[in-house]
């Protein structure tokens, strides 16, 4: 499906997924899944990770009770770590205009913490759609120029079920310019990943 992104890339890893985010620092990753529940393991993984190391982990989603859920069915103590503010569940809102004065606010006022962050912005958008796409493409961009202010790492997570087959392959093209790696989650979990020049 994305075979065009290999053209582009300069390195590929051979680590699992939770090993290889494991090696990043300070990098603005897009996150591309064949399956959604993939995906989310591997951004609650992710989450899960930052919190055992004393992170501060906020993680934008369209259902919080179900994320909540899944991360509890991991072994992370949700309520605990959300009342020592390691933990910030956000919902994400239904408009693309929300959406963005939310995932902006969030990435403008991560100076507030003293620590190491991780981020993680998921959401059910259709990007079918030629505006949506668009809108999400500055949102990245918005993101990507304020990034060097954000203390740790950021995973922007995207279902290609959520794109159409003609949008795909262009919406995934422009992500990769304001992103520093680009990670292809197969539905069998087995992911490709690739630092961007």
């Amino acid at each position: 499906m994305i075979s065009f992104v290999f053209k582009l890339v300069a390195k590929v890893y051979l680590l699992d997924i939770h090993q290889f985010l494991e090696t990043q620092d300070h990098k603005h990753i897009v996150l591309i899944n064949e399956d959604p529940a993939v995906g989310r393991d591997a951004e609650i993984q992710f989450i899960k990770s930052g919190l055992e190391k004393g992170q501060v982990c906020l993680y934008a989603t369209n259902n919080v009770a179900l994320t909540k859920n899944h991360m509890e069915s991991t072994g992370i103590n949700v309520s605990q770590f959300e009342q020592k503010a390691a933990l910030q569940i956000c919902n994400v809102p239904k408009t693309f205009s929300e959406y963005r004065k939310v995932i902006l606010e969030i990435v403008n006022d991560v100076k507030k913490y003293e620590k190491e962050i991780r981020l993680v912005s998921t959401h059910d958008f259709d990007f079918s759609l030629n505006d949506n796409v668009n809108l999400m493409v500055e949102i990245e961009q918005k993101i990507d120029d304020v990034f060097s202010n954000i203390p740790g790492n950021m995973i922007c997570s995207f279902s290609l079920s959520n794109m159409g087959k003609e949008q795909s392959k262009e919406f995934i093209e422009r992500l990769l310019d304001s992103h520093h790696v680009v990670i292809f989650l197969q539905k069998d979990g087995t992911p490709k990943w690739f630092n961007l020049p």
